[in-house]
């Protein structure tokens, strides 16, 4: 059937991704065990199974710490639908008991990560090392990013050296800052409107904010906006593709020095043949929504015609001028700052409103108030963690 078609190759357009193979089987650090446990956090959330979810959540949350960028978008979606299920009963009827719902539920969801935490923390708890564990989770000695990646501290370092003239515990307030600044918008909409489509959405939206602004950002962070990307596949069209291929040739630099450069180049060219094919597939049937109004066509026109043809280009010519031409010896990281403006520059038109990636984006936000949008319900609205398909309506 065409929708076994589109779950069967939706599930290979995710687990095929460059950077997911590369970093876990050839990098050595098996971050799909917290991404995993985060899509069946999702999985379980967007069954309201909120109870499973909070549990994979935190244990996805305690395998590797960099699973804080979901943090916000499932409290916000967690504490929304409790809000929501107290409110309202099933048949949309309004409560008349909503305080002692809402705490008896709140309270259910609270035990819940309380009681995981602590099963979790037993071991440090019973040595009493748990400074240790929480030097480990906020590493502010490693610095405020490492190596040259695609975020807002290293791109702008260029034209003023944070480090060298603030202290390090300013520069963790104000990554703080610019990140809760960043993911507010996101935050708020969720809260307000704890669907299915917002939920994932924001959780792109805040781990992107979370990969531009947090404090100590390495190259492989990436592949938590790039996992939570991947599940909004029905949005997607081109921008999957653009933003799948920049996430792996941001790890260029990390990929050179673990000798896995012909398996970058090798994973890399197969992906795009193959993605390329998927995405007129998916177009072909429907299943890809078109831009909807005016300016999304236009903005897409121009995207596809002018900005994506220099996008390619600028990548193929960074390669080819590392390969031929040495960098100056004042300017030994040239080749991998090129690598991570790249990035940083397509992440930022990657979470405006013309993508519709981001309806809830913090410039929308700003700019005009948002109409309160009813969904249809899609035929396609079937959620399989094994396919690793979320669609949204």
């Amino acid at each position: 059937s065409t929708w076994g078609s589109i779950r069967n190759s939706a599930f290979l357009a995710i687990t095929l991704l460059p950077p997911f193979i590369l970093i876990d089987h050839g990098h050595f650090q098996y971050n799909c065990v917290p991404l995993g446990l985060t899509l069946w956090a999702v999985f379980f959330c967007l069954r309201k199974k909120l109870v499973f979810g909070s549990i994979c959540f935190v244990i996805a949350l305690h395998a590797k710490q960099m699973s804080l960028y979901f943090a916000i978008p499932f409290f916000c979606y967690i504490l929304g639908t409790i809000i929501n299920r107290a409110l309202y009963t099933s048949n949309g009827q309004r409560r008349q008991k909503f305080l002692s719902e809402f705490i008896t539920e709140f309270l259910r969801i609270a035990v819940t990560c309380v009681v995981t935490t602590i099963v979790l923390w037993l071991p440090w708890l019973l040595e009493s090392r748990i400074g240790d564990v929480l030097k480990a989770i906020f590493p502010l000695h490693r610095g405020l990013y490492q190596l040259k990646v695609a975020s807002f501290w290293c791109i702008s370092d260029v034209v003023f050296k944070w480090e060298r003239h603030l202290p390090t515990e300013l520069l963790a307030v104000l990554s703080f800052g610019l990140t809760l600044v960043a993911s507010l918008p996101s935050a708020y909409v969720l809260l307000r409107r704890p669907n299915q489509k917002n939920f994932c959405l924001a959780l792109f939206n805040i781990a992107m904010a979370f990969f531009f602004f947090s404090f100590h950002v390495h190259e492989k962070t990436i592949l938590l906006p790039l996992i939570v990307f991947a599940i909004n596949l029905k949005y997607l069209s081109l921008f999957y593709v653009d933003f799948a291929t920049v996430a792996t040739v941001t790890l260029h630099n990390l990929l050179q020095e673990d000798k896995l450069t012909l398996q970058y180049y090798v994973l890399l060219l197969v992906y795009l043949v193959f993605i390329e094919q998927w995405i007129g597939f998916i177009t072909s049937v429907g299943f890809a929504k078109p831009p909807e109004t005016h300016f999304q066509r236009t903005f897409t026109k121009l995207y596809k015609n002018v900005y994506r043809p220099g996008l390619y280009l600028a990548i193929v010519l960074v390669h080819v001028g590392e390969k031929f031409i040495a960098p100056p010896k004042s300017l030994p990281f040239l080749y991998n700052l090129f690598y991570a403006t790249i990035g940083f520059l397509l992440s930022l038109i990657h979470i405006s409103e013309p993508t519709r990636l981001l309806s809830i984006s913090y410039a929308v936000f700003c700019l005009k108030k948002k109409t309160r949008v009813s969904c249809e319900r899609s035929p396609y609205m079937q959620y399989s963690l094994t396919h690793l398909c979320i669609n949204c309506s």
